[in-house]
């Protein structure tokens, strides 16, 4: 099977990389993403409704410190981004790994 432009793996192995990803993160409570959490993010929405790279609606706190490399929920260690920046600075992010 061919690779995907700009893919390390074919159609197939990245959908297999892709779940045994996911099976290892475990579930979005156990990552910290609670209802504490829902309620820190929902306000700092509400106070912040912009995304900060483009001016679109935010729809994301993103943690600029992740929470697994010892982040914290503080509203300092967040950005309010659109689903679309906060997609391509996670992506960003997680090839930088």
């Amino acid at each position: 099977m061919p690779r995907e432009k700009g893919s390390s793996y074919c159609a197939l192995h990245k959908a297999q990389r892709e779940k045994s990803y996911e099976q290892g993160r475990g579930t979005a409570a156990a990552r910290g993403y609670d209802a504490e959490w829902q309620a820190k993010r929902a306000a700092f929405l509400r106070a912040h409704p912009w995304c900060v790279q483009c001016g679109a609606p935010a729809t994301e706190a993103h943690h600029i410190k992740p929470k697994r490399a010892g982040g914290t929920d503080e509203w300092s260690n967040l950005r309010a981004l659109c689903k679309s920046c906060h997609s391509a600075v996670t992506a960003r992010m997680q090839a930088g790994r």
